[in-house]
C-alpha cells in the first residue's frame, strides 16, 4: 500500500515518450501538403498543441484549426503556436 500511495504522489520530470497518438495536450508537427498533425516532443520546436479530439464531420472552435489525425481516428484542433 505504501508503494501505491507513493507512486500516486509522485511525479516524474522526464516527458511522456512520443507513442504517435494525439491526445489533448500532445505537441504537434503539421505536414502542411497532407494536413496532417503528427506527436513530436513538446522540449522540441512544435507548431501547437492538441485542444480537442472531434470526428471528423464536426468542426473545431474558434480559433482552433483542425488538422487530420495521422492515424486516422479524426481530427485534431489544434492551437497554433
Amino acid at each position: 500500500i505504501l508503494i501505491l500511495g507513493l507512486g500516486a504522489f509522485s511525479q516524474s520530470n522526464e516527458p511522456a515518450p512520443i507513442d504517435n497518438v494525439l491526445r489533448v495536450g500532445s505537441c504537434v508537427a503539421i505536414n502542411e501538403i497532407q494536413q496532417e498533425a503528427y506527436e513530436v516532443s513538446c522540449a522540441d520546436a512544435h507548431a501547437g498543441v492538441v485542444q480537442q479530439i472531434i470526428p471528423f464531420d464536426a468542426v473545431c472552435p474558434y480559433p482552433l484549426t483542425a488538422y487530420r489525425d495521422r492515424q486516422g481516428m479524426g481530427q485534431a484542433c489544434v492551437a497554433l503556436s
